[in-house]
């Protein structure tokens, strides 16, 4: 592979991106080592019934996390050596309990750090590595406790019946090769992320604890964005807000904040929480979503934020018939509100919207020509071209349906849409029975959910960490009651 050549000044605001990168990362590490420290000190059990076997598993966490440190130090530079100590602390405190393995491989997967570190051979293996230790780790669960229970649910059957149907669909599209390996690397990762949450969270204090890496990671997440963007950025206030790999669209990023956002601010409707230090991280997780609010400038976030407002005013109103009427009040004056910041050009919003109407069009016309199972998964960019009617749009090369019900549609048919839609009404449901003691399960189905309609988003991992979340909580909660 030839490599790119970028200029002095990119350089320079690549090495500063991951000095921020290194420090943040190491920060967020330490802050989930210290929660997590808190809470095994007050649940020893939490590591292990057995007290010599708890005192041997804490040596060879501590031995990992020094090997590790080790490893890393020796590949980054010196002022990359936060980076390090981040990883060591994550990689020791995941050896100790499955929670604390997905908690790390969460955190990476948020974060991305081999898409900034992108010479990197050993941030490279993070996401593969990460992902086999947290199976390594629950199987020794299971080993020590000496019994597998392993969760079903109604969404079990959906999704495993989606991912199948993905599967067949994949097999009939133009590049069946290149299907399958899209396949591999998406549905069957957010498979397996899902499956690995509904098992690992048991207790009330896991899923809360997994919450929290969620709002932490995507606060780091939205942070360097927001640094990345004055680094590059220009004096056109037009600009929008822009990020590196995977997470570098603007709606993509602005989409990501409003689903942590209800859990980031859930202090504010918990009568309960008196901990000054989740008080702090709603106070700065709200700035600095505000902020990648206003320069994202992406009008499905914007309607997103709205819908969550008013969700919370229903919420404060007991979710009477008269909250229903304060919610749609609530919207209709957040939106223009949000609106006055934006400083998108008319030409500009009004080309957005010319193409995501072709987007919309071809892809029910995709659907109506093959109604039972689409055209194929992952085939939306290839078929585009003989689908499309009118090709007015100014956007060229690889496209998406930017919606993900109707990607789902174009590609997997009315019965794969079926399959998807039925695995979200099942979440959001199990939400909207959760709504009095946690609403914010409810709040981020429905805004993510707004949010999904504008966006891709139909087989990243994300939205099935949202569904897979809601589950576990709402059985964990029937267990109480």
């Amino acid at each position: 592979m030839e490599s790119v050549q970028i200029s002095p000044e990119q350089e320079a605001v690549l090495q500063q991106l991951i000095l921020a990168t290194s420090v943040l990362f190491f920060l967020f590490m330490a802050w989930l080592t210290w929660l997590q420290v808190k809470v095994w000190q007050k649940n020893p059990e939490l590591i292990s019934q057995q007290k010599d076997l708890r005192q041997s598993v804490i040596i060879m966490a501590i031995a990992i996390g020094m090997v590790t440190l080790g490893v890393y130090c020796a590949e980054l530079r010196f002022e990359e050596w936060p980076m390090a100590v981040g990883l060591a602390l994550g990689l020791a405190c995941a050896f100790v309990s499955p929670v604390s393995a997905f908690a790390f491989f969460l955190s990476l997967i948020i974060l991305r750090p081999w898409e900034i570190f992108h010479a990197n051979d050993l941030m490279a293996a993070l996401p593969r590595a990460s992902a086999i230790l947290v199976l390594v780790v629950l199987l020794m669960r299971f080993i020590r406790e000496k019994t597998i229970k392993f969760f079903w649910s109604r969404e079990c059957s959906l999704l495993v019946l989606f991912i199948f149907w993905t599967w067949i669909s994949g097999t009939q599209s133009s590049d069946p090769k290149a299907s399958l390996d899209s396949f591999l690397d998406m549905m069957v990762r957010a498979g397996v992320v899902f499956f690995l949450v509904v098992n690992i969270i048991q207790k009330k204090e896991d899923g809360e604890f997994i919450q929290k890496v969620l709002v932490g990671g995507v606060l780091c997440l939205l942070a360097l964005a927001i640094f990345f963007n004055h680094l590059s950025g220009t004096d056109d206030p037009g600009q929008r807000l822009a990020f590196v790999g995977m997470m570098g669209d603007p709606n993509d990023i602005s989409a990501f904040g409003i689903m942590a956002l209800p859990f980031a601010l859930a202090p504010f409707w918990r009568s309960k929480s008196n901990n000054s230090g989740d008080w702090i991280l709603t106070i700065i997780y709200s700035l600095v979503f505000l902020t990648v609010l206003i320069t994202a400038q992406s009008r499905g976030a914007i309607l997103s934020t709205a819908l969550f407002i008013g969700m919370v005013f229903m919420h404060s109103a007991k979710w009477s018939r008269k909250s229903v009427l304060i919610g749609i009040i609530t919207v209709v004056v957040a939106l223009p509100f949000f609106q006055l910041f934006s400083s998108r050009e008319s030409g500009d919003m009004a080309e957005s919207q010319t193409n995501r109407m072709i987007f919309w069009k071809t892809a029910v016309r995709m659907a109506v020509k093959h109604p039972i199972m689409g055209i194929g998964f992952d085939d939306f960019p290839n078929q585009f071209d003989h689908y499309v009617v009118d090709n007015s749009g100014s956007e060229s090369g690889k496209r998406t349906a930017h919606s993900a019900w109707l990607l789902v549609l174009a590609e997997n048919g009315f019965v794969g849409l079926a399959l998807f839609f039925g695995l979200f009404l099942t979440s959001l449901l199990r939400a909207v029975r959760m709504r009095q003691e946690k609403p914010e399960f409810l709040f981020a189905m429905a805004s993510y959910g707004m949010a999904m309609t504008f966006l891709s988003h139909s087989y990243l991992m994300f939205p099935y960490l949202l569904f897979s979340l809601t589950t576990a909580s709402f059985f964990i909660q029937q267990k109480k009651s």
